[in-house]
């Protein structure tokens, strides 16, 4: 069975984005919660693609003044999700 789950996993494999929003004015930057979303993914481009639309509306957003004196930018991760066993 483990077996069988094992050489399946890449096929149903999902991925969270996970995103934050982050000011690198100051040294090492500072970054607000992350944001999980509740849709998966199925594929890690999917999951990318999608990180970069939701920054440039997150940015596209913001003040232009406040994005540049803040120099506010996001950072994400997709985090791979295993199939239950």
């Amino acid at each position: 069975y483990i077996w069988e789950w094992i050489k399946n996993v890449n096929i149903i494999m999902k991925f969270l984005l996970v995103l934050r929003v982050c000011s690198f004015a100051a040294k090492g930057g500072t970054c607000l919660p992350p944001v999980q979303y509740k849709d998966l993914f199925k594929s890690w481009s999917e999951c990318s693609i999608e990180a970069h639309e939701r920054s440039i509306e997150i940015l596209q957003e913001l003040d232009v003044l406040y994005v540049n004196r803040y120099q506010i930018a996001t950072k994400y991760s997709c985090i791979r999700q295993l199939p239950p066993i």
